[in-house]
Formats: C-alpha cells, structure tokens, sequence
C-alpha cells in the first residue's frame, strides 16, 4: 500500500544495488525487461490511485462524518499501523506459502471491492460500515502491499546491479510523480466540484476505484503475456531468524549467562556460528533502531495533523487561486524529488570526504525533523492568536444594524453614545453581567438582550414592524475553519414569497449555496466555500444577478435584504472575520521534515543493507515496518492524550521528543560501530579455530 514512508522502503532496496561497481555502457541500464518496463506503468497509475484516497480521507473523516481532529487523526494511523504490521504477516505468506504473484491477485481484487464500497457508502452516508470497511481494507493492504513491492524487484536479474539501482530509482521517481499530479487534481475534484448538494468526495473514491482496477489490468495483461519472472515460495528467513533468537533467549534462562560470550552463542549448536553471527548483527542493527519510531510519529502527521494544522491557515493566493489545506501535502514528494539529486551530487560527497559517519547523518535527519516541528509550533502560535475574537469571558461584542430610514443611537453600559445612521452598523462591547446595550430614538429607549453571550459577539437588527419598535438578535459565529466560510440570510420585508436567495459560485461545478429566509428573523448559516461568488435572486419567472464578490477564509458574512420606497435591497456586511496566517508557511516545516527525511531515509537504507548479512535484509525490512506502525501508535497516543489541549503543546512535545531521539540515535549509532569491531574480532577468531 502506497504510504509515504513507502519512500524509505525503496531507498532500502536502492541502497543495495548502489554497492556495484560494474561499469556497463549508457543505455544498458535503461534496457529494462518487458515485465519491469510494464511494472513502471504500475507504479505510475498505483502511486496516484491509493493517494487520491489517503490524501483526502483525513479531510473527509473531519468536514463529512464530522469527526473531531483527534478522532480523524487517531483513526487514519490506526489504518496506516494496521497496514504495515500487516505487511510483516502478507510477506510470510508470500514468501513462505503463496508466492509473490499469487498473494497479489489474490488479495487485490478484494480490496478494490473494499474502495469500492467506500465510494456507496460514501454517497449514502453510511459512516459505520464506511469505517469497518476502510479497516478490511488496510488489512488487505497489508497483505499484498510487500509481496507486490519484492514482485517488481524481481523483474530485474540479480547479476545486473547497475539496472537494479537504475530501475529502483525510474519507479520511486515515477511513483512520486503521480502523487504530485492527484495532489495537486485530488483536492480540487472534492472542493470545487459539488454532487449530492455537497462537496463530492466520492468522485475522488471511484477515481481510487477506476485506477486500481487499471493497475489490475495492468498486471493481468503482464501475466497474459508472459512477460513477468515469477519466483516460487521458499522458506521465510524472518520467521526462521525468530525461531533461533527464541532458542538462544530459551537457553539463556536454562543455563545462566554465557561468561565471556554473548547469549545468542547457546544456539550455535543447532542453528550454526554463521547464521548466528548473522541473528547478532540484526539483533544489534533493531537495538539500533529504537530512536527511530519517533521520526516516523512527525513524518507520518503529514497526512493527518499537519493537514488539519493547514484548514485553519488562509490557502488564498489570489481570489481565483486558492491553495486548499491536502493541496499543501504535495510539497514534500516535490521537495523530496527536487533534493535528492542535490544531495546526491553535492551534500553527500562532502560528508563522504570528512568521514562523517551513516549513522550521525541519520540523527541529523532527526534534529532536522525537531527543526521542522518547531516551525510547526510557531504556526500553531499564530493560528491560536488568530482565532482569538478580543473579548474576555465576561464581556460581550454588541454589532447593532439600523434597519430604519433615520438614525438611532447606541448606548453601551457605560452611556457612551454612538450615532447610528439608516441601513448602517455599530460595535460597542459591554459587561455581560446584568449589562444590556440600549437603543434610543428620540425620546424612546429600547433595550438588547445578550444574555447567555458572554465572550461571543451578537448581531442585533433594529426596526418598526406595524409602527412597532423591535428587533432580533442572533450570535455571531466565531469563524475557525480556514477553509470555508460561513454566509446568512436576514430578510426585512424585501424578498416576495416567491423569491430565494443564491450564491453561485464562480469556478467550480454546483457550487451553489442557497440561503434560507426565516421571516424577519436570522436565517441558519450556510457553510460556502472560499473565492469570488455571485449573488443572485432566483423567482419562478426569473433570475437576477445581484452583485459578484469575494468570501475569504475564516470570514462569517451577513446578506441584509430590506424594501425601501418599494424597490429591492441588499447589502452585504462582514459579521466576523478572521486574519489567520497564509497557508504558504508550512513551506517551511516541510523544507526541513524533507530534508531530515532525504538525510534520515537514505541513510537509514545504506546503513541497514551494508550491514545487514545477505540473508537478513528481509528481516530488517519487517523492523522498519515495525519502526513505521510504532510512529503511527505514538500519533494516537498523543492525539487521545492532547484531544482537549491546545495543539501548541502536542507540537512542543514533537519538536522535544524527535530531537531527544536524535540524540538516542546518535549514541546508539556510536554504540554500533564499537560493538562491530568487537564482533568482527570474534567471528574471526571463532572461524581461525574451525580452520
């Protein structure tokens, strides 16, 4: 299943074939066997397809099935942890029992009757079995995922190293292109275009559905024409190597500690010194490994809480152009696609040159990692000052509209006057105990009632109804969602029976929001999206285009429709609106998570498979599966412990703990590199004496 951290998966299998040193002409390398040539193919259509449903599916789990952030965000790592501790048990099977090929066509078409239920459910809103459905689905995932990641490996002869490296790099490459391509098209289906009355999220499923059933067909054809090389099942070293780590822990409690040798030596006798050597390098490789779950808990909020970090931040570049909040997840495949090469041809060679160690370029990764999640705290910082409307708990905001053809006078609690003029507005704050704004006209006095309002601004239309004074009063909403805005209709004696109230908007497919009239009081907000909207009066005989303009993010709008002298009027006024940063400032995490990841991820890949012996390199990759579905299940931990907290802190928290397993990474690479040489002394003095 295509994840981000997929990336650290390929740069393991690249990490092997760059050990060559063959030198072969140019265009050899690119001669790639027709089955791999197809599978690239694969890649391109698969990449797009399982991300048109991943980059959206955390937006949709908050602004559809109204899950609360921690929710969404507890649920969506459940699924990526599911998948990859699935993807450990999927290469047993595939290894052991089915084969490779087998376990793909036998467990895909499953899961693309699973998205395909997620595209109905989706429609007929049926949550519950929408999320039982989602989980089969990750379990599938699992199960394939890993078989069909060793199936495109297997195209390219082992012999020829350079076309390995060559062909591992051409699918990473092309799998990140079409991640950059449905992420940028992914968002824009379900924003700007409206099905059902509502935004279509589920176009971007079938789309999921269509290109999985494509990449399906891909690989039958493939089978049909005999171009893939299929590999039989063999034993599964992963399970072997536990079998022999059991042993030597079972001996350990059976005969006391090994004086003068390690544990693991008890089970030399069955399972040999060689392979036990090889059990002791993994061993020392996964104990190197533990400062790397906590990388993996800030990589992976890319897709989840970083997302919702970015609905509350102003995605408008221009009033046409809006950046939306899963839009902003693509700078990573493009910053990793734009680096890579540069850390190839010039970082790397400088570290190469100073003898700066694999192990200390993974922690730079990580203190890299903190660097981002700090950037991550300062937005969270001003996001929070954002959203603060100015008002303490004891007060409340009084916005009075004069819906007369003469003036009235606003007195707060402090018998400070305020002249209001006809058809115009006035703000006054005042003490929300026992305290009410007054209106006076002429010698009258007139009181506003904002009980049960303190800290929240309300709205107060005034007017003569039969020669009577009155008025309506309504909270104003305080706007916190980046991505929307939110519009209401009050109708002063102006619309007819017949007539209702539009906005349409002006790029997009349906994006039509109909306010509702409420008599002459408030109407229910309507939830609209952001960008340049035309007003219009629609009637049985006609439609009137009213007046064109633009909603911005955060903004809470008010359409004040009055009769004055017989003709029609409407005016708009912003009720509430907040200045919440531009979204283009996560640029700056996501520059510096790239490049903990370019520096954490290849790395990782050249140091555990230049380690590793031959036959275990199968087994560190279930580690990091495990390292992945770790990170994932220190996510739900702190979402479920932050959930009613302020975001702010769960960032402090990241940036403190990824930088404190830098550290943890760095001493334990430290620990590695002694331990080896002492390790290497003694498998060669144990091989001297079999001599």
């Amino acid at each position: 299943c295509i994840n981000k951290s997929k990336i650290l998966l390929y740069f393991i299998e690249m990490a092997e074939s760059e050990s060559s040193t063959e030198k072969l002409k140019f265009w050899h390398k690119y001669k790639f066997p027709k089955g791999a040539a197809l599978l690239i193919v694969y890649q391109f259509f698969s990449g797009m397809g399982v991300y048109a449903f991943t980059l959206i599916f955390p937006i949709y789990m908050t602004s559809m099935m109204m899950y609360s952030d921690a929710t969404a965000t507890s649920f969506y790592h459940a699924r990526a942890g599911i998948t990859f501790c699935m993807n450990i048990v999927g290469a047993i099977i595939a290894d052991s029992y089915l084969g490779r090929i087998k376990t793909f066509l036998i467990f895909y078409p499953i899961d693309i009757l699973m998205y395909f239920g997620v595209f109905i459910f989706s429609i007929y809103e049926t949550y519950t079995t929408l999320v039982t459905v989602v989980l089969i689905s990750a379990v599938l995932c699992g199960m394939y995922g890993s078989a069909m990641r060793a199936f495109v490996g297997d195209q390219i002869p082992e012999t020829d190293q350079v076309m390995l490296s060559t062909f591992l790099h051409m699918i990473y490459l092309i799998n990140n292109l079409g991640i950059i391509i449905i992420g940028f098209v992914g968002p824009i289906i379900h924003k700007d275009i409206y099905c059902f009355k509502k935004e279509c999220y589920p176009l971007n499923f079938v789309l999921t559905v269509l290109l999985m059933v494509l990449t399906f067909s891909i690989v039958g054809l493939g089978l049909f024409l005999r171009w893939f090389v299929i590999k039989l099942p063999t034993k599964n070293i992963f399970i072997e190597t536990l079998a022999c780590i059991g042993y030597g822990m079972k001996c350990r409690f059976q005969k006391g500690r090994n004086p003068g040798g390690h544990w693991m030596d008890y089970a030399e006798d069955k399972y040999g010194v060689v392979f036990v050597h090889d059990c002791k390098v993994v061993l020392g490789l996964i104990f190197f490994l533990l400062g790397h779950p906590i990388f993996f808990t800030v990589f992976e909020q890319m897709s989840s809480v970083w997302t919702f970090q970015a609905r509350y931040m102003d995605g408008m570049v221009t009033n046409d152009f809006i950046l939306k909040a899963d839009h902003i997840q693509t700078l990573n495949p493009i910053l990793v696609v734009i680096l890579i090469p540069i850390f190839e041809m010039s970082i790397y060679p400088i570290l190469d040159k100073i003898n700066f160690k694999v192990p200390y370029r993974i922690s730079v990764g990580q203190y890299f990692t903190a660097i981002s999640c700090f950037f991550m705290v300062l937005n969270q910082y001003f996001i929070n000052q954002s959203l603060m409307n100015g008002l303490n708990p004891s007060e409340t905001g009084v916005k009075v509209l004069n819906s007369n053809s003469f003036p009235i006078v606003l007195i707060d609690d402090k018998y400070n006057n305020q002249t209001i003029p006809p058809q115009g507005v006035k703000k006054t704050i005042i003490s929300s105990f026992g305290s009410t704004a007054t209106i006076a006209v002429n010698q009258s006095r007139f009181n506003i009632s904002v009980f049960n309002n303190s800290g929240n601004f309300v709205m107060a239309a005034v007017y003569f109804n039969n020669s009577i004074f009155t008025s309506v009063t309504s909270r104003i909403l305080s706007q916190d969602d980046g991505g929307y805005s939110k519009v209401r209709l009050l109708n002063i004696n102006g619309l007819s029976k017949d007539e209702e109230i539009f906005l349409n908007g002006k790029f997009g497919i349906n994006k039509n929001f109909h306010l509702i009239k409420n008599g002459s009081q408030f109407g229910d907000y309507v939830k609209c999206e952001i960008g340049t909207f035309e007003l219009v009066v629609k009637s049985k005989n006609s439609v009137k285009k009213i007046m064109e303009f633009v909603l911005h993010p955060g903004q809470t709008e008010l359409i004040y429709v009055y009769n004055e002298n017989g003709k029609l009027q409407i005016q708009r006024m912003t009720e509430y609106k907040v200045h919440l940063p531009k979204i283009y400032w996560q640029f700056f995490p996501y520059l510096f998570v790239t490049i903990g990841e370019v520096f954490f991820n290849v790395n990782t890949g050249i140091f555990l498979y230049s380690e590793a012996p031959a036959s275990m390199k199968s087994v560190l990759l279930s580690a990091q599966y495990m390292c992945i579905a770790l990170g994932d299940v220190i996510i739900i931990i702190l979402s479920s412990v932050f959930e009613s907290l302020n975001l702010l802190y769960f960032f402090v928290l990241c940036t403190v703990l990824v930088f404190i397993s830098g550290l943890v990474t760095t001493m334990l690479g430290r620990t590695y590199l002694k331990e080896k040489e002492r390790r290497d002394l003694n498998i060669f003095s144990k091989s001297s004496e079999n001599i």
